[in-house]
């Protein structure tokens, strides 16, 4: 379409200082997906022979946008295709192991882990089992020495709502993600101690009345006492406690915690 344009009030073609627009559509199928337009100061229309060039040049981009539309395709079918092939592959392998394991378990449980860490994308994974009364880590796949530690340490265990965490940055992040009522604390972790611990949630205004039970084996100077006074509700010796007693403690301090919220929420 070309449009002579002699007087316009439009700002656009007073910016521009067209007095002939030639506009061409861009159709897939007979429908409109964009256009070309071009413009030029002289009056008049465009001739022929511009008037072909410029379908040429739509028809050329509608080309080009069918080829990537296509492509895109192809490359998402692909995709699906080598994620269909991968997850066949790890079935077949889990299957293998099955199959060459009658008594044993163990290789099985590895192939999972392994296999659905490397699907997911993830970093690490794990496969647990439940023996009725106990959680205990069937297999472990690419564990850090630290995570692999926390581990040892802390399974098997019972069923419970409690959170774990390997270190003070882990706990931080498990923080951020979930509200907690109370913080079982052991003072000797990687990267991030704690002592820090400790310091970092007793700075930050959301985490300053979170009830904290430290439980340690380690032997605490007098310095360690001073950094956890004022900031810790008890600290308790790793081995010197019972079940029940521990328990006895927590309850005790959560009950003295919610009262406070409560107390806070009426004035």
């Amino acid at each position: 379409m070309s449009l002579p344009t002699t007087t316009t009030n439009s700002r656009r073609h007073r910016r521009t200082a067209a007095s002939s627009i030639l506009a061409v559509p861009l159709l897939r199928e007979g429908k409109p997906v964009g256009g070309i337009a071009v413009g030029r100061p002289e009056p008049g229309q465009f001739p022929d022979s511009q008037i072909a060039l410029l379908q040429t040049f739509a028809d050329q981009a509608v080309i080009a946008i069918e080829n990537v539309r296509l492509f895109k395709e192809l490359e998402a079918r692909n995709a699906d295709l080598t994620e269909a092939l991968e997850q066949q592959t790890a079935t077949a392998e889990i299957l293998r192991a099955i199959s060459g394991s009658t008594t044993d378990v163990q290789p099985v449980f590895e192939a999972i882990a392994e296999n659905a860490v490397r699907l997911s994308g993830a970093l690490f994974g794990s496969v647990q089992r439940f023996d009725g009364e106990l959680i205990h880590e069937a297999a472990l796949h690419n564990y850090s020495p630290a995570a692999l530690e926390f581990s040892r340490r802390n399974f098997p265990i019972r069923p419970s709502r409690q959170a774990f965490s390997e270190n003070g940055v882990a706990a931080l992040a498990r923080l951020r993600e979930r509200a907690v009522s109370l913080v079982l604390l052991d003072l000797m972790m990687p990267e991030m101690d704690g002592f820090e611990l400790v310091e970092e949630l007793r700075r930050q205004e959301v985490w300053r009345g979170l009830p904290i039970v430290v439980i340690t084996a380690r032997d605490l100077s007098p310095e360690d006492r001073a950094r956890l006074s004022g900031s810790v509700q008890r600290v308790l010796a790793k081995g010197g406690h019972g079940s029940e007693a521990l328990l006895s403690e927590v309850r005790e301090l959560l009950a003295r915690s919610t009262a406070r919220r409560g107390d806070l929420g009426r004035r």
